[in-house]
């Protein structure tokens, strides 16, 4: 069988006599052994059956395994996957022939019968290679081939016979295997392919890596096949760990009321026959998956991509609030710490060194090659694991967690904390919308202290509250690196804008500050505002949709008349009334440095916007301002109007004005002036 037997190569390549110095029939056999893992021992060892027809028909020779680099396929290169595919001889699955075996009420297919099968229109229930080579080519050439979606199933065998005896993986991987690979997403700077759930219907046009189906299974009558199986376990990682393969991980066991006795074609011993058996003469395993050292092993691989595409099926409910579907890259040192404290299981203590030394060499290659790591959805505990794997990753420069549960945030961020206060080459930290904390957010300010190599923080909706900002604001005193800062949706107000306020009279580093949709008012404000007539680093400030008032926006039109840094500042969705803006006008009257205004959503109303339009005839550095939706009417339009006139290089945003101004116009004067 699949994942187990790897003592049967061991003895066949020990009874010849073959040198471990060649390609390792001793080394291989250690990986082969991997598979054993927890997924329990299937059927008798060959040193039962010596002087079987399968070890009178293999020779020295047969098992000689070609030399492998331990690189040779790049996990970055569609072609690279084609490549192993073809070597290994492993075969994906049509999702086709998934749905037409569920409808006849089969169960997954053994690889020696899956080749014989077809479709209903004829084509084969198994991808041939050539089909995948047209794939890799479409991949990189981004013309011709099939469009088809690659997925690793990562589950538990539940019968030492068959995975899934009784359906339940086949059922859940067909009703909620449903993702999306087409969407894409901004991501410092770049628009990235995104993986997005959706609990929906596997799609027709995918195909999958399903061991049981895709590789030789026990029992290996041709030498080929057991050359076939070797290769493939020898680099196995590959089907988890490369970039244009999704894993989809089946956790759940089979539930009590769905073990419903019935008839299965399984391969049986002594016959030497696949033959119908009941599903009780099985012999069943339900160690539950996360004890299982090589799903956890699968689950590892599947997340030291940038992009983790890897995810839990089924999804939890909507309104469950499970945060703890994904899973963090593993450390070498963190897997073999939890096996030998029981927490990960292997059927075959003999196995551990195999896969031990497999988890080392696929985690140390990624680790020291990736320079950006997405992952999405971690719980608590994952967050730990990902902590301690941080140490390893010296190249990386962005680490970006989103929908991530840190719990009650203290412990957990601590584990994160440390890892930023020992990396060195980190650029990009993004950590929105985890639940860190007011206590999560003062550990990251520690750290941060002594981080002097981030350059950019994202920490929107965390709900670290005026507390955390206070503990982070002592932070940027003394931390130099840190250039940009995001802290949006979090709860934040006069407290908190006042501690930054104050960080930034000494910080000189800062140059983008975003506070959106928090709750800062006119006390806020006015601390903001006094420390921008000392900072002169500070090039963008974004206090949207917070709570800011007419004393608010007069005392930042004093601070502009000194600040000569601000170049875009954002007051939109606030409460700043007639003399805010009136306030204003005298600001940008003196100011020569501010490029862009945002104050859509106010309600300065006609004579704000006549005041406004007296300050934009003699400003010429101001090219962008938006005003809609501030109650403004004939009046002040007409006075928009002549100032946009005498003022030929500013575009003003405004609905129903007469001369429209697109977003697209706006981005075009931003590259002519630059």
């Amino acid at each position: 069988l699949f994942r187990s037997h790897s003592s049967n190569f061991l003895s066949l390549s020990t009874a010849m006599g073959c040198s471990s110095s060649t390609h390792a029939p001793a080394q291989v056999a250690e990986t082969y052994s991997k598979y054993q893992v927890a997924k329990t021992s299937r059927g008798p060892s060959l040193l039962d059956t010596i002087g079987s027809p399968l070890v009178r028909k293999v020779s020295k020779e047969d098992v000689a395994l070609p030399e492998v680099a331990p690189d040779k396929y790049a996990l970055a290169d569609p072609r690279a996957l084609a490549d192993f595919l073809e070597h290994a001889n492993i075969r994906l699955v049509r999702a086709e022939h998934l749905y037409e075996l569920w409808e006849r009420g089969g169960r997954l297919l053994r690889r020696q019968e899956a080749e014989l099968a077809t479709l209903e229109d004829g084509r084969p229930a198994l991808v041939t290679h050539k089909e995948v080579r047209r794939w890799a080519e479409h991949q990189v050439n981004g013309y011709g081939g099939p469009k088809q979606s690659l997925c690793a199933i990562s589950h538990c065998w539940e019968s030492c016979e068959h995975p899934d005896p009784f359906g339940h993986q086949l059922r859940t991987l067909l009703e909620h295997g449903g993702f999306d690979l087409e969407m894409t997403e901004m991501i410092e700077g770049e628009y990235v392919p995104v993986l997005r759930r959706f609990p929906g219907k596997l799609h027709y046009r995918t195909w999958l890596f399903i061991d049981y189906t895709s590789v030789f299974q026990f029992k290996r009558e041709e030498v080929q096949q057991q050359q076939w199986f070797g290769l493939a376990m020898q680099d196995m990682h590959v089907l988890y760990a490369h970039d244009a393969i999704t894993t989809l991980r089946i956790e759940d066991l089979t539930p009590a009321e769905h073990q419903v006795t019935n008839r299965i074609s399984v391969y049986r011993e002594p016959e030497g026959v696949v033959k119908e058996v009941s599903t009780e003469e099985l012999t069943h395993n339900r160690t539950p998956y996360d004890r299982r050292g090589w799903c956890r092993a699968e689950a590892s691989w599947s997340s030291v991509k940038w992009t983790s595409r890897s995810f839990k099926i089924p999804l939890a409910s909507a309104d469950s609030g499970r945060k703890d579907s994904g899973s963090a890259p593993m450390s070498p040192a963190y897997f073999q710490k939890q096996v030998k404290s029981g927490n990960l299981v292997f059927t075959h203590r003999s196995d551990e060194k195999a896969v031990f030394e497999l988890q080392a060499k696929v985690f140390t290659s990624k680790a020291r090659a990736t320079e950006r790591l997405l992952l999405e959805d971690l719980g608590a505990q994952e967050i730990a694991v990902l902590g301690d794997a941080l140490s390893h990753y010296t190249a990386l420069t962005t680490l970006i967690l989103k929908n991530c549960d840190f719990g009650c945030g203290c412990t957990v961020a601590t584990a994160l904390a440390d890892a930023l206060k020992a990396n060195r080459a980190m650029k990009n930290v993004n950590l929105s919308g985890n639940n860190i904390g007011s206590a999560g957010a003062e550990v990251l300010a520690e750290a941060f202290k002594v981080n002097q190599t981030i350059e950019t923080v994202d920490l929107s909706s965390n709900g670290i509250g005026d507390a955390g900002v206070v503990a982070l604001g002592e932070s940027f005193k003394v931390n130099h690196s840190i250039k940009t800062v995001r802290m949006e949706g979090n709860g934040i107000g006069n407290t908190g804008a006042a501690a930054l306020a104050d960080s930034f009279k000494v910080n000189r580093a800062m140059k983008f500050v975003s506070l959106r949709g928090n709750s800062v008012g006119d006390a806020g404000a006015t601390a903001l505002a006094d420390s921008f007539k000392l900072n002169q680093a500070i090039d963008t400030v974004d206090l949207g949709k917070n709570q800011i008032g007419d004393v608010g926006a007069e005392a930042l039109a004093e601070s502009i008349k000194v600040n000569d840094t601000l170049e875009w500042v954002c007051l939109f969705g606030n409460k700043i009334g007639i003399a805010g803006a009136e306030a204003l006008s005298e600001g940008f009257k003196v100011n020569r440095a501010i490029e862009v205004v945002e104050l859509a959503q106010n309600g300065i109303g006609d004579a704000g916007a006549v005041a406004l339009a007296e300050a934009l005839k003699v400003n010429r550095a101001i090219y962008t301002i938006n005003l809609n939706r501030n109650g403004i009417g004939n009046v002040g339009t007409g006075a928009l109007c002549e100032a946009m006139y005498v003022n030929g290089d500013i575009q003003i945003l405004l609905e129903n004005f007469p001369v429209p101004v697109t977003n697209a116009s706006m981005v075009y004067r931003r590259r002519d002036r630059s």
